[in-house]
């Protein structure tokens, strides 16, 4: 219901009405347009609207929209001529890929700028919460905050700051931030940041775990962005291997990433055994482009830099370059598709050697259900010159592989029996992976390897991943039924800021 000045002589008899519509359905929706900014669309039980002034007054189921921003609440005043408005009441304001409630907002249309008290902010995965948060020139900033990518109501990781600002889609930092892990305080540290943008999963935090290289080891991530540019700093403390750290600076360009990786990590060789590298390098990579009217792709990549690794105690520089051709996937017919892909490798050594790989697969897939499918697949690659190196060692191949899986999705969620045969070490394996889902947030798993050509099994590995809220705890046990000795233990408990989703847990510690 609308009403100007001329028609204050029925203002009861009007509110009378309103009040009796509301009972079935709200009040029609009041459009009025604002200087340059387009319409704002007003709905609500009772309206008070004076078309001189542009004050309004709104009671009851109050919507307020303008373009990407939607107010609701129990009441709400203001000029809809300046865009200023306030509400009050189980106020919710509404805007791309985030949303935030309160008791009390100041907004202004035209400006985007707005003050909420006792407000509850959501930037997704992360609930921000603050005695105020103010928003202003596409960021905000929340005071006397905390902020948590778990459940709200009993966060098992919080984060307490003075101050936390969010840049939405990019990222969000607290300052002089107390980590909390279910209530209690762990450390302090003068700033904390998470990245939120879409597809990187990347915050800071801790990270415990054990496995038999590094013995017990804590591992604490800080994420730091530079402006265009992103860092990862990374600081492992391991009571075998002990203290190592490493630090990643990369910006992404509209065609390629441009990286630097200084420090030292951890890294695996082909039999999977742990050990130190220490690597100093800058790496270019053009992201992938389609051939115009081919199914046909392609990325190229360049990295150069001195590399040292404990396994082999060499120290050298190397100059990588790797060219990749990938196709889509191509429908033969309803349920068969093919897919192809390969590489060539270039590397050279300050030790004075140099290799050359080339390597290409092939794969046909058949699907013959909603639960289960089968895939024929071709793996094949050749090696020129050596490496001095255990980290990048790769072998010639010439494998051939057929595999049916069935999912399920119920107590079994997968299960995947194979055989390949490798044509250079003319030996047949047998193959089978099992998940089992105990509950929703709890999963077992089982790989199995027999060599059919020596008659034994050549591993056997037993996996467990759980999940609460957005803590996760993986458990691997890898056992080798010829080489006991060789039996490892992989544990990783750790923080996971996309809850629910345990895939993104890593395994093997830290990487």
């Amino acid at each position: 219901m609308v009403r100007s000045r001329g028609t204050r002589a029925v203002a009861a008899i009007a509110a009378a009405i309103v009040v009796i519509m509301s009972l079935a359905w709200p009040a029609s929706a009041q459009t009025v347009t604002t200087p340059d900014k387009g319409p704002v669309a007003l709905t609500a039980d009772h309206i008070e609207y004076d078309t001189q002034t542009g004050n309004v007054v709104a009671d009851g189921h109050v919507v307020a929209t303008r373009g990407d921003t939607r107010i609701t609440a129990d009441h709400l005043t203001g000029n809809l001529k300046s865009g200023d408005v306030q509400a009050t009441g189980h106020v919710v304001l509404t805007q791309p890929n985030r949303t935030a409630s309160g008791e009390y907002l100041k907004y202004n249309y035209r400006t985007r700028a707005g003050e909420m008290s006792k407000a509850v902010a959501k930037y997704a995965p992360w609930t921000v919460t603050g005695q105020t948060i103010t928003t202003a020139s596409g960021r905000a900033a929340a005071l006397a905050a905390s902020a948590t990518p778990c459940d709200p109501a009993h966060p098992a990781f919080q984060v307490r700051a003075k101050r936390v600002v969010i840049v939405p889609d990019d990222y969000l930092t607290a300052y002089d931030a107390v980590l909390y892990v279910y209530g209690v305080p762990v450390f302090y540290v003068p700033s904390y940041t998470a990245s939120l943008k879409k597809g990187r999963n990347v915050s800071s935090g801790p990270t415990l775990g054990y496995d038999n290289f590094n013995g017990l080891w804590a591992e604490y991530s800080q994420y730091i962005p530079l402006g265009s540019w992103e860092s990862q700093i990374r600081v492992l403390y391991g009571t075998r291997s002990g203290i190592s750290g490493e630090a990643i600076f990369d910006r992404r360009f509209s065609d390629y990433l441009l990286l630097f990786h200084f420090g030292r990590t951890i890294t695996f060789d082909q039999s999977g055994s742990e050990f130190n590298i220490d690597q100093d390098t800058v790496e270019a990579d053009i992201w992938t482009h389609h051939l115009t009217g081919f199914p046909l792709a392609y990325s190229f990549g360049v990295q150069a830099g001195n590399f040292g690794e404990s396994q082999t105690s060499v120290s050298a520089f190397r100059t990588d370059g790797l060219l990749t051709l990938t196709t889509d996937s191509i429908s033969l017919n309803k349920s068969l598709t093919v897919s192809a892909g390969g590489y060539y490798r270039y590397d050279s050594y300050s030790t004075g050697n140099v290799r050359n790989i080339t390597a290409a697969s092939a794969a046909l897939t058949q699907i013959i259900n909603s639960t289960s499918s089968t895939s024929l697949s071709y793996n094949y690659a050749t090696v020129t010159g050596t490496t001095p190196f255990a980290f990048d060692a790769v072998g010639s191949d010439s494998v051939i592989s057929l595999s049916y899986s069935y999912y399920p999705a119920n107590f079994l969620q997968s299960g995947t029996i194979s055989a390949s045969y490798d044509f250079l070490g003319q030996q047949t394996t047998m193959g089978l992976s099992v998940v089992f889902a105990v509950s929703p947030t709890l999963l077992f798993g089982s790989n199995v390897s027999y060599n059919v050509t020596m008659q034994q099994f050549s591993e056997i590995d037993y996996v467990v991943n759980a999940t609460c809220d957005c803590v996760a705890l993986g458990v691997v046990y890898q056992t080798f039924p010829n080489s006991p000795s060789s039996n490892r233990w992989l544990v990783t408990l750790g923080l996971n800021s996309l809850p629910g989703i345990a895939t993104t847990f890593r395994f093997g510690g830290p990487q």
